[in-house]
């Protein structure tokens, strides 16, 4: 098997992959000022008295999932604005390794497993959406 022109490894390459090393860092951070939110207990019954499951993961995607996505999207900017040839697959690929491994958890085999993964889609969908869209157009726009 033969590397193409296209997926052949280069300089942009190699510092999509750093950028995105940064990014961890920068997730960490706002994943940590996500968790620190106070919700009030008033708005969390209604939707406890549901699914306490369905609350929590609410309330995941609402203080660290919107704002993780919306981080990504500002760092792949900023990024764009600095390197004017940048790969969003590369730039997402060490959070996605980051968060595979999180599956490997002792204690995803408990009986928690269920909100674990509802905790883990709540916190990274809109971060994988906006990777996927970014990926799309900047793709699109290379074809062109």
């Amino acid at each position: 098997m033969e590397i193409t022109q296209q997926y052949k490894p280069t300089l942009h390459s190699l510092l999509s992959v750093i950028a995105g090393l940064v990014f961890i860092y920068l997730s960490i951070v706002v994943t940590g000022l996500g968790a620190a939110i106070a919700i009030p207990e008033s708005i969390l019954n209604p939707m406890a008295t549901f699914s306490l499951t369905v609350a929590l993961s609410v309330v995941a995607l609402i203080t660290i999932g919107i704002p993780l996505a919306i981080c990504f999207v500002m760092y792949a900017w900023l990024l764009k604005s600095f390197l004017k040839t940048i790969n969003y697959y590369l730039v997402a690929a060490p959070y996605i390794m980051l968060l595979l491994f999180s599956f490997l958890e002792p204690g995803f085999s408990s009986n928690y497993s269920i909100y674990f993964v509802a905790q883990v889609f709540a916190k990274d969908l809109p971060f994988l959406v906006c990777v996927y869209l970014l990926g799309k157009a900047s793709n699109n726009k290379s074809a062109a």
